[in-house]
């Protein structure tokens, strides 16, 4: 279960469906003794800022047992929710999803929470306000040079700092979804340790396109990123990806740390450029939303398929966040925030 633009989206529908018909045949036997049983859920519902969601507005609240059927609906007032009493089943039904809308945001929500009752199960969901818009206010150039050197330093790379600092400051005024997509996909990759440092320690040059793609991005890399990852498939932190959406490349590996936005890095080890007298691979940055690969291609890839169109770099950020904050991981942080 996805949720990209505030739409749920479910190609999974005629196996959900088996299931709700499953948990209706359930015996009442069976029934009654999931209902000796109870769990709980305590949601933290942030903003597009990262910050606690206003206690003053009203939340729209639906929770579905993994059969599908809906076991609470009703409005409430966070940041924090708790739902009690939630039957387990001690089957596939333990694998709750929690939906939350509210006026003027995009509706979120995550699915596979497993509700046990010796524990309770916490979920952190963002919400994004409809048609909202990067903030870039903390991320200037100055500031940007202060506060996160090492995407300052990428930036920077290979050309004077005056050009660099113009093309930056020109994207964030023209092309606010480029930018976003960019520094988001630098931070994950910030974010992504790997061979003792992180997937960022390896890039060397940044390759600058006009227009900036919104959903990936291109740069030189020291080779030994691609063994690193090779090693990464070895340890169950990546695994080998389809090239053939990727022209000209040479092999594609994709993270599999999360339920979803997951880093993928493509190798184009034919495409070489000597940086500091080290020959340098040309390597493809992007996140996918999906972690399957039926999800990727009809819901990611298909959609977009001979119109240009892009992964929403703003469901990027939210789904990022969310995954990371699942795993236990610190936050998801850009120097962006999403603001109405």
């Amino acid at each position: 279960m996805q949720w990209v633009g505030g739409r749920e989206i479910d190609i999974m529908a005629p196996i959900r469906s088996g299931l709700r018909a499953l948990g209706r045949s359930m015996s009442r036997p069976a029934l009654r003794g999931a209902s000796e049983k109870r769990g709980r859920i305590t949601v933290r519902v942030f903003d597009g800022r990262r910050d606690p969601f206003p206690a003053d507005t009203a939340l729209l609240a639906r929770i579905r047992d993994g059969f599908q059927n809906e076991v609470f609906a009703r409005y409430a007032r966070g940041p924090v929710l708790y739902f009690e009493g939630l039957p387990v089943y001690d089957n596939l039904g333990d694998r709750y999803t929690v939906v939350l809308r509210a006026e003027g945001y995009e509706q979120a929500g995550i699915g596979g929470v497993r509700v046990s009752p010796d524990e309770t199960s916490e979920v952190d969901l963002m919400l994004l306000p409809q048609s909202g818009r990067f903030n870039f206010s903390g991320a200037m150039w100055t500031q940007l040079r202060a506060a996160r050197p090492r995407l300052w330093r990428l930036l920077t790379n290979g050309v004077e700092e005056d050009q660099a600092r113009r093309r930056y400051e020109d994207a964030i005024e023209m092309q606010a979804l480029g930018i976003g997509g960019l520094l988001g996909l630098m931070t994950a990759i910030e974010q992504t340790p790997l061979g003792g440092t992180d997937v960022l320690a390896f890039m060397r040059e940044l390759i600058w396109q006009e227009p900036l793609n919104k959903d990936r991005f291109f740069a030189f890399a020291d080779p030994r990123l691609l063994e690193e990852v090779k090693k990464g498939v070895r340890g169950g932190m990546f695994k080998r990806a389809h090239g053939h959406l990727h022209p000209g490349s040479t092999s594609s590996y994709k993270e599999v740390r999360f339920d979803g936005a997951n880093l993928q890095l493509t190798f184009y080890e034919k495409d070489l450029r000597e940086i500091g007298g080290m020959p340098c691979v040309k390597v493809e940055v992007d996140i996918d939303l999906y972690r399957d690969v039926i999800s990727h291609y009809l819901l990611e890839v298909l959609p977009h398929w001979g119109r240009r169109g892009h992964t929403d770099p703003r469901a990027v950020y939210q789904l990022r966040w969310m995954e990371m904050r699942r795993s236990g991981l610190l936050g998801f942080d850009p120097p962006f925030t999403v603001d109405s």
